[in-house]
Formats: structure tokens, C-alpha cells, sequence
């Protein structure tokens, strides 16, 4: 009886593999950054089979009256002549995420390259930031003295606003000189305005609605009545940078598109970013990322 159970445990085993082995791999941060597709899938037409059916027997002729009557057909939808989709990303169902890149610049181009790729002085570059869904940016950066200084918001761009769009970027232009070392950068996403941050950088004691802790939602634009950026040279000590980074790390999904290639061959179009969503997908959901230039 045992020998006789072989071949059907066999098949049961070989079952199982297939299975797993055709189960789709975990979406990563790019599929999840664009809600799991670039492009919505269009379903493709199913053909219709052909089953011959019996012939109807012959109905009389409607009088002219109940022919006027009679509903027109409806007319055929015309093809879309294969025009490709427009991207779509619904920001309900779409975990926070941003990407960034680094793009050098080489004359008017400018072309992505690898982040652990290796600058030298008088090189220039661009950072380019772009998030999936509306939320709000901060980034900060860490000079030689350990200090973090304000890189975004500031009152050069969007009257000091930092809330971003689905879809909108920001990009900042660098050049290196000095002596090497690696240039430290860290970028905060959320939905909803960062306390902390917010606190340092805004004035808000003139905002209705709140208690001088949180500012509104989602100022409109710059009033009298709406929170305004602080004076320049603002810094963020480096302890809240620190539990930040610790606090809303455990949920993050990262993914590095594109492989590092020599000078040489870089070439335009090819992508290649860096991914960070946060898989949690709530209202409160945040986005920190640690961003490094190597200067040597």
C-alpha cells in the first residue's frame, strides 16, 4: 500500500513546486512607487467563439408605427489605434514614495548616473527629488561641522512652501571643491507636515486653527494669515536627524535601478535612481532617505 502512495505524493510534491515557482516575486520600490505598474494594463478583447445556432423562425414585419418607435442600436466603439496609456497614479491607493537621482551634468544634458558614483572637483551635478503623492518635503544637509542646514524648503523657491504634488520633483545643482569627502544629505516625505521640522523652520504663531505647534494642512498659497519660512541659515541639530532616520526606517522598501558604469559609458535615458517607499500605506506614513555625494 505504501509503494502504491508513491506516485501520488510524487505528483502532489511536483504540484507544490509549480505552484511556488509561478507565484509573482514581491512587488519592489519602483512597482510600488507607481502603484505596482508604469502604465495602467489594458485588458486585452477576448474573441468571441462562433456557436451556430438554430435559424429563428420569421417574425412578421412591424407596422410603421411601432418601427418609428423601435430604440436606435447602439454604434460600435471606435479602435483607440493603439495609442499607449497615459500613466495614472491614484494617490489613495499608492504607498508614499519619492525617487531620487543624481544627474551629471555634461553641457546642457544632463545624465543619470550610479549614487555611489565617485565626483572630483569641479565636477557638476544635479539632484533631482520626485514624490508619488502629495506630502511634504524637507531636506537637510550635513557640513564639515556636523551641523544640518536647511537645503529645502527656502524662500527662493515656492514663497517658501514645501508641499509637493503627485508627480511633482525639485532638483538642486552642486558643484564640488574643497577638500574630498563625502557630502551628507537626508530628505523626510510625509503626508502630513512634520512637527518637529516644522516647528524650526516656520513661523506659525499667526496661523487660525492651531495652537503654534502645527500649521494647516495645506496652505493654499502664502497669506498674512498662513505660516511663513523663517530667516536663512536655519540647522537642525544633529539628534533629531538621528531618531527620524530610526524611527520611520522600519517600513521602508528601497530599490537602486541601474548599474554603475564608467564615465565613458554613460550615456542619456538610462535610468538610474533610487527607490524609497514606505509600504504602510497610511495617513501618517513618512519617507526619510540618506543621500551621500562622494567627493574624492
Amino acid at each position: 500500500m505504501l509503494f502504491s502512495l508513491r506516485p501520488a505524493f510524487a505528483a502532489l510534491l511536483t504540484a507544490g513546486c509549480c505552484l511556488a515557482q509561478s507565484a509573482p516575486p514581491a512587488a519592489g520600490a519602483r512597482a510600488m512607487f507607481f502603484g505596482g505598474f508604469d502604465t495602467p494594463p489594458v485588458a486585452a478583447a477576448t474573441p468571441k467563439k462562433t456557436v451556430a445556432k438554430a435559424a429563428a423562425p420569421v417574425k412578421k414585419s412591424a407596422p410603421p408605427a411601432e418601427v418609428a418607435a423601435a430604440k436606435p442600436q447602439a454604434q460600435p466603439t471606435p479602435p483607440n489605434n493603439n495609442k499607449p496609456a497615459v500613466p495614472v497614479i491614484n494617490a489613495g491607493h499608492v504607498p508614499l514614495g519619492l525617487r531620487y537621482a543624481i544627474l551629471r551634468e555634461d553641457g546642457l544634458k544632463g545624465i543619470e548616473v550610479a549614487p555611489t558614483t565617485r565626483f572630483r572637483s569641479g565636477d557638476r551635478i544635479r539632484l533631482k527629488v520626485q514624490t508619488n503623492s502629495d506630502g511634504y518635503l524637507y531636506i537637510v544637509s550635513q557640513g564639515t561641522s556636523g551641523a544640518w542646514q536647511v537645503v529645502f524648503p527656502t524662500k527662493a523657491r515656492r514663497n517658501g512652501s514645501n508641499r509637493m504634488k503627485a508627480g511633482e520633483e525639485e532638483s538642486w545643482n552642486f558643484r564640488f571643491s574643497g577638500k574630498p569627502g563625502v557630502e551628507k544629505l537626508f530628505a523626510v516625505l510625509s503626508r502630513t507636515p512634520e512637527e518637529d521640522l516644522e516647528s524650526l523652520l516656520y513661523d506659525l504663531s499667526g496661523v487660525p486653527g492651531n495652537d503654534g505647534l502645527k500649521r494647516a494642512a495645506a496652505p493654499a498659497a502664502p497669506t498674512a494669515a498662513a505660516p511663513t519660512l523663517m530667516a536663512g541659515n536655519l540647522s537642525v541639530s544633529d539628534p533629531l536627524v538621528n531618531r527620524l532616520r530610526t524611527s520611520y526606517t522600519r517600513d521602508l522598501v528601497l530599490e537602486e535601478v541601474g548599474e554603475a558604469a564608467p564615465a565613458a559609458e554613460e550615456k542619456p535615458g538610462k535610468e538610474r535612481a533610487v527607490y524609497v517607499v514606505n509600504r504602510t500605506n497610511g495617513p501618517d506614513s513618512r519617507v526619510v532617505a540618506d543621500i551621500k555625494l562622494i567627493h574624492e
